[in-house]
């Protein structure tokens, strides 16, 4: 489930409403050198009223927007992981979106699946899969779950986060190519980078860094997309949305 809010810009309303105000004055000072002016006044100030109790329902229907954000910034903070086992909660503390259980797009047997997103200028999404009580799941094993955020100014797609664990092969990058439709493109955004964030992958980081005496160092040279299993993924993620990989750039934080 999940709760839209009422984001009508009132803006272009105040605006019509303050150029009425200003035809409204000026016709005033016009007809004034007619005659027949008592009547002309009653006309205007009548006019008048009508403005003013416009301005007053936009004013109203502000302050109530005003109010149901706030109350939607309370209950998100509160209540966003309720209805989220609590064996998935502790992976929902870097993010601030509302996750629920998802019968909707990549789902694969034997899981439950738990998504939420937040749109804007910097969004975030979470995907999250639970074993189901008919497969005993092992204490110790971490559930898969896929954490990513998007800079709109930049078109930048970030994964911060993404563990396959026991899902089957291939199911991160199918994952990954879910969020990335979901908070990017069916918003109408555009998407010029794709990046990682925190790799753990070891073959790739290896063909990147050099470990020299002085510490870690990267490699000089184009080590090539081919050549890294991120590097793969990715390319297969960006393939299945269309786009294709032009160059990798590492970057040591």
């Amino acid at each position: 489930m999940q709760t839209v809010l009422d984001a009508r810009d009132h803006s272009l309303l105040r605006q019509h409403l303050e150029l009425l105000q200003r035809e409204l004055d000026a016709q005033g000072k016009h007809l004034r050198g007619l005659e027949d002016a008592p009547l002309l006044d009653r006309l205007i100030e009548q006019g008048r009223r009508i403005f003013q109790a416009e301005r007053t329902e936009v004013e109203e229907l502000e302050t109530e927007q005003s109010q149901e954000r706030s109350l939607w910034r309370h209950f998100r903070e509160r209540y966003r992981d309720t209805f989220v086992p609590p064996r998935l909660k502790p992976f929902l503390k870097s993010s601030s979106v509302f996750v629920h259980s998802s019968q909707e797009g990549v789902q694969y047997p034997g899981f439950d699946k738990f998504m939420g997103w937040r749109s804007g200028s910097q969004g975030e999404i979470v995907t999250l899969f639970l074993r189901t009580s008919e497969i005993p799941e092992k204490p110790e094993s971490v559930p898969p779950n896929f954490f990513s955020t998007y800079d709109r100014k930049r078109a930048s797609f970030v994964i911060e986060r993404a563990f396959r664990t026991d899902l089957p092969k291939g199911a991160g990058g199918a994952c990954l190519v879910e969020q990335i439709q979901t908070l990017v493109l069916d918003a109408g955004n555009a998407l010029k980078t794709l990046r990682w964030e925190r790799i753990q992958n070891t073959p790739t980081i290896a063909a990147y860094v050099h470990q020299g005496e002085e510490g870690a160092v990267l490699v000089d040279g184009n080590v090539g997309v081919d050549a890294t299993p991120l590097g793969k993924v990715g390319q297969k993620i960006l393939a299945a949305l269309g786009y294709r990989v032009v160059t990798i750039r590492p970057k040591l934080d």
